[in-house]
């Protein structure tokens, strides 16, 4: 990993303080606009009211949605975000308190990316012939890139398991790293430790991603030493590998024998194998799509993507003139650890993009690699662009008032917005857009990619807080679902079942009013109890996606007593029914 000599002509970098201060502002960012919204789809609800369940019923080994066993994942996020509610006792509510989980799996991301990053660059000070960055300070590069990374953004200030996956992940690296890169053998029990939180999240994925990246750092590792050590450490990793074994086996003969075979099967079979070959029917299925991670791939390093590419094609260049010896342990790691993740994902047939989280960290370390080994002179009109568009948004955030009146009210009634109103923020994103523009124009610091990592944290910050009040009116199922309940006397719930409701929609219900909503699968039994031949039921809530059908056009002897669009799917609406029979329900 050579890093651009003290005499290139691209790139200055010698404010080292400026990163730390970008990174700073971006920890900040990872705690604005977790407590301010709704529970969104997909997921949040579901693992929301997960959470709440396992913090009120104190049942850690076999989670449960509204009632049902719910073993898509192992415990460990939701045992987690059921403690932080436990500890915030109430002072706020479930979705901001479940969401700071995610927050604080995230900053633990950022944290673990600088530890990695920074063992990486200092296995490369052995270069003497050239001058080379301080690695504290490409360690702060990396995590303000990644802080900085839309993807990132997103998915750490969602309610799933995937940013807790991600921070084990990173973490048992870092702990092989230490081992192989520093010869810190003692770290081998300490990643054994982080690869079963890493199974505890999601299950074998994080054994097979960590295992990959193990492999790029041990095998190259093991083959130069001496055969006189290695049977010692043979056996160093024998007591690692049992340790793992114990931390993740306790939960799955706990599993076992709480749950049982059946629910042990539905884990192992149906989530674990299922969805690596697609029998799993839980969606997300793409076989045969090998394309599919092509642009979220991509996509996942902006607005730093460029240099992604500089990183590839500094390496591929190297190779040409170098050979095999170009490739410097650190740089086999990073290319097995991108390489082998993206074939797994690929091979996989459930596939989404927030699988590709915990790779977004190892992209990082890439494009702090490349940024300081000096950047060519295209890059920088790239990032010259990309200030003026940080430029233009935080001016909008500024203004975001004046244009939001200047919108025709049509408008609002058509997307159910909401006028944006002055406030603290905008004047916040007046100060900083003051701020940017004087480093800009005044100092003439366009050189200094600390400053475009701290704007980007800041129009981040801003955005999140002018423009989210209008973005969570429209995604805001948590309201629509309330509004429904709240038309459904307490007395008359006990006796209604509900049919077609998706996960999110059950986890909301145990949300807002502590409603274990009955299921039933088939429409003989709608017709039953509508016909009143139910001894437990009397009337359901029937979901679905698209237009609601017109139940009393169709049946005379059937009503419906409420009604609402509750969520946004794939492809269309979804409206929730609550029907009876046309005669007097019950008290």
């Amino acid at each position: 990993m050579k890093t651009a000599q003290g005499n290139s002509p691209y790139l200055q970098l010698t404010d080292m303080r400026l990163w730390y201060i970008a990174l700073l502002l971006s920890v900040v960012l990872s705690f604005t606009g977790i407590a301010d919204r709704g529970l969104w789809e997909p997921d949040e609800p579901r693992d929301a009211a997960v959470a709440l369940e396992m913090s009120r019923e104190s049942n850690y080994i076999v989670p449960r949605l509204a009632g049902t066993p719910f073993v898509e994942k192992p415990p460990l996020y939701f045992a987690t975000a059921a403690g932080v509610i436990k500890l915030l006792g109430g002072r706020t509510d479930t979705a901001a308190a479940v969401r700071l989980t995610s927050v604080i799996w995230g900053v633990g991301i950022l944290l673990m990316t600088f530890l990695l990053a920074q063992r990486l660059m200092s296995g490369s000070a052995s270069n003497q012939d050239t001058f080379v960055l301080p690695a504290g300070m490409v360690a702060a590069m990396a995590a303000a890139m990644l802080a900085t990374m839309g993807d990132f953004i997103k998915e750490t200030h969602w309610i799933r398991v995937d940013p807790a996956l991600a921070f084990f992940i990173v973490a048992a690296l870092w702990s092989f790293a230490e081992v192989y890169f520093a010869r810190r053998s003692g770290f081998l029990l300490l990643g054994a430790v982080f690869s079963a939180g890493a199974f505890l999240s999601k299950g074998m994925i994080g054994l097979v991603l960590i295992g990959i990246g193990w492999a790029g750092m041990c095998v190259p590792w093991f083959r130069a030493q001496r055969r006189s050590r290695r049977s010692l450490f043979i056996w160093q990793h024998a007591a690692s590998l049992i340790l793992l074994v114990l931390l993740a086996g306790a939960w799955v003969v706990s599993l076992w024998i709480v749950g049982g075979r059946d629910i042990f099967n539905e884990w192992f079979l149906q989530n674990q194998l299922g969805r690596l070959s697609g029998t799993a029917n839980l969606g997300h299925e793409h076989a045969g799509n090998v394309f599919y991670y092509a642009g979220p791939f991509l996509t996942s390093c902006l607005p730093w993507t460029p240099l992604l590419f500089i990183w590839v094609y500094r390496i591929f260049t190297d190779f040409r003139k170098q050979g095999i010896q170009c490739l410097s342990p650190e740089r086999i790691f990073l290319l097995t650890i991108s390489i082998g993740t993206l074939v797994i994902l690929t091979v996989s047939v459930s596939k989404r993009s927030v699988y590709l989280l915990p790779l977004i960290p190892v992209l990082a370390i890439m494009c702090a690699d490349a940024l300081a080994m000096g950047s060519p002179r295209w890059c920088r009109y790239y990032f010259v662009i990309l200030m003026g568009v940080c430029v233009v948004i935080l001016a909008a955030c500024t203004l975001a008032p004046v244009i939001c009146a200047a919108i025709p009210q049509s408008v609002y009634v058509k997307r159910g917005l909401e006028p944006v109103l002055w406030g603290i923020w905008n004047g916040i994103s007046a100060l900083c857009l003051a701020g940017v523009i004087y480093l800009l124009v005044g100092r003439k610091q366009m050189k200094n990619y600390a400053l475009i990592a701290l704007t980007i944290a800041a129009v981040y910050i801003c955005g999140y807080k002018v423009t989210l009040p209008i973005y969570a009116d429209r995604e805001n199922m948590e309201g629509k679902i309330t509004a429904f309940i709240n038309q459904i006397e307490p007395a008359k719930r006990p006796r209604i079942a509900g049919i077609g409701l998706s996960e999110d929609q059950r986890g909301l219900f145990y949300i807002v009013a502590s409603w274990k909503v009955s299921l039933i699968e088939s429409e003989e039994g709608v017709r039953r109890i509508l016909r009143g031949n139910s001894p437990q039921f009397d009337s359901v809530i029937i979901a679905g996606m698209g237009d609601p059908p017109k139940l009393e056009q169709e049946n005379k002897s059937v009503q419906v007593r409420a009604s609402s669009y509750a969520g946004i799917g794939r492809h269309h609406l979804r409206y929730l029914l609550w029907v009876t029979a046309d005669r007097p329900l019950p008290h």
